[in-house]
């Protein structure tokens, strides 16, 4: 017998294809759904094109979700480019929530994020951060990034 699913919480219908996408306004999108959330409740489903997403409209529920239920919802839906650059979604990043991902962040924090390591990066670290203000004080300007990366690209060894 095939495992049911539990029935999703109540939500707008949609138009076919687009579902709620033009329904939502992208400027006051807190109002929209504050709105939306007096006609479904404080939970509510949405759906954007193809994907359903839950709204919680409600600081008790979403301190549930976040505190109580997180290991439930730490996971991330994996596309098809992560797929690819990402042994299939095995790395630190895209892996669910688990042993595998424990083991993963637990080799991340020993080896690559000990102090002896952030100490013998500091000043790649410095220099990266220097490039990266350069290139944020010239947001409104035309610049050449490959200058920028040619210069650091012999900080890395």
């Amino acid at each position: 017998m095939p495992k049911k699913n539990p029935p999703l919480p109540p939500g707008p219908c949609g138009l076919p294809l687009v579902r709620n996408i033009f329904s939502l306004d992208q400027y006051n999108l807190h109002k929209c759904l504050a709105k939306l959330s007096e006609t479904y409740g404080p939970v509510m489903k949405i759906r954007l094109g193809t994907r359903f997403c839950i709204v919680i409209n409600s600081a008790t529920i979403a301190k549930e979700v976040h505190k109580d239920h997180d290991n439930i919802f730490a996971n991330r839906d994996i596309t098809a480019a992560a797929s690819a650059a990402s042994w299939a979604g095995t790395d630190i990043v895209w892996s669910p929530h688990g042993d595998h991902w424990r083991m993963l962040r637990k080799i991340c924090v020993q080896d690559l994020l000990n102090s002896t390591r952030l100490d013998a990066l500091y000043d790649l670290r410095r220099e990266i951060r220097s490039m990266v203000n350069t290139i944020y004080s010239k947001t409104f300007n035309s610049i050449d990034i490959g200058d920028h990366i040619f210069h650091n690209r012999s900080l890395v060894h």
